[in-house]
């Protein structure tokens, strides 16, 4: 009896997910918080690399958070001609839901910094109050992070959304680390234009040489560079 109490303790306890916090600061200085932890949270990668025939798949119900989760958050704020308060916030719930069970689920970390953009756009222009969701895009990142930290895409992500905020020397931190991990010519190109902005007009020739060497397609950071006399 008892070995089969420990087997079935075993069993259960390889099921065991942990709970994953919150990590660092807003862009503000806060620090940052958020809903507690509820389903996950499950490595995005790896359970669609499982296949949907695996033991993981089934636990980890991806397929369920995509759509009713992220799904419905697309849905809340696609083809609107004007974002509204309310579905700021209803869409914000639903990926909110999703990175929470799923921190590295980039779709939804895009989706989370392209609608934060989004609502301070359509803010300024109309000249209207969208209360940003209690937890910023920038927290959602540092917490992927500290969840996979070894995942070069995620610091990518990341170094975008702080470029666009003009965070700069935390955006160029973030795109180093991502290349150091995964040399990606999409990274070296994002690179150059922020050293390019930064007037490290060297520095930038050199990683967009680096993103051109693997065929990256756009050629801006070139015309750039050459009206600088580079």
């Amino acid at each position: 009896m008892k070995k089969l109490v420990a087997l079935l303790l075993l069993n259960c306890l390889s099921f065991q997910v942990f709970s994953l916090g919150w990590f660092g600061n807003t862009l503000n200085g806060r620090q940052c918080e958020g809903n507690s932890q509820g389903f996950g949270p499950y490595d995005y990668f790896e359970v669609v690399a499982s296949g949907e025939n695996s033991e993981l798949w089934s636990k980890a119900r991806l397929w369920e958070i995509d759509r009713i989760h992220y799904g419905k958050g697309n849905r809340h704020v696609a083809d609107k001609s004007t974002l509204t308060e309310i579905n700021y916030k209803l869409a914000m719930q639903e990926y909110d839901y999703t990175l929470r069970a799923y921190p590295n689920h980039v779709p939804a970390l895009q989706a989370v910094m392209d609608l934060e953009r989004r609502r301070e756009r359509e803010s300024a222009i109309r000249k209207v109050t969208i209360v940003p969701f209690k937890t910023p895009p920038e927290c959602y990142f540092q917490r992927a992070i500290q969840f996979q930290p070894g995942q070069a895409h995620l610091y990518l992500v990341y170094a975008v959304y702080l470029h666009r905020q003009k965070q700069f020397e935390l955006a160029e931190h973030h795109y180093r680390e991502a290349y150091k991990r995964d040399e990606n010519p999409e990274t070296a190109y994002n690179l150059g234009l922020l050293l390019f902005n930064k007037g490290d007009y060297d520095e930038a020739r050199r990683y967009y040489e680096l993103a051109r060497e693997k065929q990256f397609p756009l050629d801006g950071l070139d015309r750039l560079l050459k009206a600088k006399g580079y």
